[in-house]
C-alpha cells in the first residue's frame, strides 16, 4: 500500500472504527434480545391457558420478530466485516510502527527547515501515553514529511512540476 493510501486509510479508520464497533455491538445485542423474545413468545403460545386469539396475536409478533432478526443479520455481518478489516489493518500497521517508529521519529527530527513538522514533534513529546491509533497516524505523518523533504527539500524556492 502506498504512503498516500495508508494515510487515507488511517483517517478513514479513525473516523469510522468507533461507529463501526458501536454498530456491531448494537446489532448483536438487538438480535440476541429478539431471539430471547422469540423463545418467550413460543413458550406463551404453547401454554394451554392462552386463548386462540392471543395465540394468533403472539404468532404475528413471533413472525415479525423473526423477520426483524433476518433483516438485521446482513447489516450486522457487513459491519462485522468492516470492523475486522479495520482492526486487521491496524494490527498490520501496529507491527510496522513498532518496528520503525523510533527510527522514523529520529529521521524526521533532522528536518529542521520544516517548522510545521518541528511543532508537531514538540506536541508529540508532550503526549505521554498515545493510543496505538494515534501513534500510527503520527508515524504515517512523519513518513510523509520525510518523503516530502526527500522529494522537494533542498530546492530553495523551486517547486517540482508534475506533468
Amino acid at each position: 500500500m502506498k504512503q498516500d493510501e495508508q494515510s487515507k486509510m488511517a483517517i478513514q479508520i479513525s473516523q469510522l472504527l468507533p461507529e463501526t464497533k458501536y454498530k456491531v455491538d448494537y446489532y448483536k445485542e438487538i438480535m440476541v434480545a429478539e431471539d430471547n423474545l422469540i423463545k418467550e413468545l413460543k413458550k406463551e403460545i404453547a401454554k394451554k391457558h392462552t386463548t386462540g386469539l392471543d395465540k394468533a396475536r403472539l404468532q404475528i409478533e413471533l413472525i415479525k420478530t423473526s423477520n426483524s432478526i433476518y433483516a438485521k443479520k446482513d447489516v450486522y455481518e457487513e459491519y462485522l466485516q468492516r470492523k475486522q478489516k479495520y482492526e486487521s489493518w491496524l494490527d498490520e500497521m501496529s507491527r510496522e510502527v513498532n518496528l520503525n517508529f523510533k527510527e522514523t521519529l529520529e529521521k524526521s527530527s533532522t528536518i529542521k527547515s520544516n517548522v510545521r513538522l518541528m511543532s508537531a514533534l514538540e506536541k508529540w513529546k508532550e503526549n505521554k501515553k498515545p493510543s496505538m491509533q494515534s501513534k500510527i497516524e503520527f508515524y504515517l505523518y512523519l513518513k510523509q514529511e520525510i518523503i516530502n523533504n526527500e522529494t522537494h527539500g533542498n530546492k530553495k524556492g523551486k517547486m517540482k512540476v508534475h506533468h
